[in-house]
C-alpha cells in the first residue's frame, strides 16, 4: 500500500471511530512505518466539538477553517501495509 492510501484510511478509520464524538478539523499529522516495514504508524489529530462550543463559536470561526480554542487530540493509526486492515487506534503522548 502506497503512501497517499495509508493516509486515507487512516483518517477514514479515525472518522468512522470516533463519528459519534463531534469531531472537526480531522488531519494528517505524521506518517512513519515501522522498523521491519509491515506496518503505517499514522498520527491523525482532531478537535472534539463541545455541545456549547459547538452552538457558539464554530459556526463564527468556521471561516478560518481551524478553531484555536478547542484542544486538539492527537491518534496513532497503525495500519497493515500488506492489506490496509486497521490493527489499533492509540494515543499519542503530546508535550506541553
Amino acid at each position: 500500500m502506497d503512501v497517499k492510501e495509508a493516509i486515507k484510511r487512516a483518517k477514514t478509520y479515525v472518522a468512522e471511530t470516533f463519528s459519534d464524538e463531534d469531531i472537526i478539523d480531522v488531519g494528517l499529522e505524521e506518517v512513519r512505518r515501522d522498523e521491519d516495514g509491515r506496518h503505517w504508524l499514522i498520527t491523525v489529530g482532531f478537535s472534539r466539538a463541545s455541545p456549547r462550543l459547538r452552538a457558539s463559536r464554530i459556526k463564527e470561526n468556521s471561516i478560518l477553517g481551524y478553531n484555536p480554542d478547542l484542544p486538539r487530540v492527537y491518534k496513532v493509526v497503525t495500519l497493515s501495509n500488506q492489506d490496509g486492515d486497521m490493527i489499533s487506534i492509540t494515543n499519542r503522548a503530546v508535550e506541553h
